[in-house]
């Protein structure tokens, strides 16, 4: 997988990056040290910062040290919810913790930099400027999507929500302490009662649909899409209200969320992308949670032309900033490359699964370099 992996981003760089000028050419430089392997933590519910360093550090008590590493995630360090992924350096994870985490391929790539012969571009031979380009370490998830990145994924709808849903309508349970019902987080497991979308057909015992929290505008005309949980129907009868179970949750779940039909079908791949010969590029017009420092998995949302983009394409991130400001004349970089996994007419919604510079931005131009065959 590693050969063709590393070919689709040098053909998207080929396209990306102009040759420097002829003249002196940077010494090569060595790699860096494996410090930006981490492993990944998806919250469970139950668990707490306590629970999670214990687990991977061994030590409670360092628990401040995964609070301070994901400031973009966990804005409160006594309240993480379930589907929020934790990043822990792996260099201060304990042997057999990293051990499993590297077996559920839990493992956040390494990107290093590496220079090209001095004599050498990726244009060809040359006396030109060495350029850098990504290189990839092999590792289980890397070669497609994920069902579960699919599910989790937020996407951009129209700004009066997705249309012909369904929604949460009340609970099924009767709490035991009086409480206004429609403040209720229900949690995993819990039975409500929802209303199916127009023209689903018939709820029958089994039928999935996945709820939703409209967020905020992300463009003109359109807002966030945030998955919290997947239900399925466990009571249908004619004249009754349709009974659905909490049977994965990703965020909090409330009456008068809107529900989609699951869609199983959604394609999810592990076979390895392949360079692409499709000329399409667009640029990133959000970023989910707006992030200070945006980086691996995190989604960002592409304004691409409707209709082009399809779950498992792979675009890079393209930097052509100085100290954050937009400049031409600055020759254009590789910051990330991120992996579509959700499209909507409005947008694709993709996430970073391998970073060079930490300057991912809203405006920055996204080129595709791969695509799933």
């Amino acid at each position: 997988m590693k050969a063709p992996l590393r070919l689709s981003v040098l053909f998207a760089l080929a396209f990306a990056l102009p040759v420097g000028n002829a003249g002196a050419q940077d010494p090569p430089a060595a790699a860096p040290a494996d410090t930006g392997r981490e492993v990944t933590h998806t919250v469970k519910p139950g668990d707490t910062l306590w629970d999670i360093a214990a687990q991977y550090l061994r030590d409670p008590f360092k628990w401040p040290e995964i609070f301070r590493r994901n400031p973009d995630v966990v804005e409160n360090p006594h309240l993480i919810y379930p589907g929020e992924v934790i990043r822990i350096t792996t260099t201060a994870v304990r042997d057999e913790a990293l051990a499993d985490a590297e077996r559920a391929g839990n493992v956040v790539t390494t990107i290093r930099t590496v220079p090209a012969p001095a004599a050498t571009t990726v244009f060809g031979p040359g006396g030109g400027r060495a350029q850098r380009r990504f290189e990839f370490e092999e590792r289980g998830r890397i070669a497609g999507v994920r069902r579960g990145e699919i599910d989790v994924a937020p996407f951009v709808v129209g700004e009066d929500g997705p249309a012909l849903a369904g929604e949460i309508v009340g609970s099924a349970e009767r709490p035991g302490i009086a409480m206004n019902v429609r403040d209720r987080r229900f949690q995993l497991n819990d039975v409500v009662y929802i209303k199916p979308p127009p023209g689903s057909g018939p709820a029958a015992v089994g039928a999935r649909f996945t709820s939703l929290a409209l967020g905020p505008a992300v463009m003109d005309s359109a807002v966030l899409a945030v998955p919290t949980a997947i239900l399925r129907v466990v009571e249908s009868r004619p004249g009754q209200p349709i009974a659905a179970r909490i049977i994965r949750q990703f965020g909090a779940v409330l009456i008068g969320q809107r529900l989609l039909t699951y869609e199983a079908e959604t394609a999810s791949s592990t076979a390895a992308p392949l360079p692409s010969l499709v000329a399409m590029e667009g640029r990133i017009a959000w970023i989910h949670n707006d992030p200070v420092l945006p980086s691996l998995q995190h989604y960002v949302f592409l304004d691409v032309a409707p209709g082009l983009a399809r779950v498992g394409d792979r675009f890079v991130l393209i930097d052509q900033t100085r100290r954050g400001v937009a400049d031409s004349t600055k020759p254009p970089e590789p910051a990330a490359l991120a992996q579509v996994v959700r499209v909507t007419p409005f947008a694709a919604t993709a996430i970073v699964i391998d970073q060079e510079l930490p300057t991912i931005s809203i405006g920055m131009r996204a080129r595709l370099t791969a695509r799933v065959p």
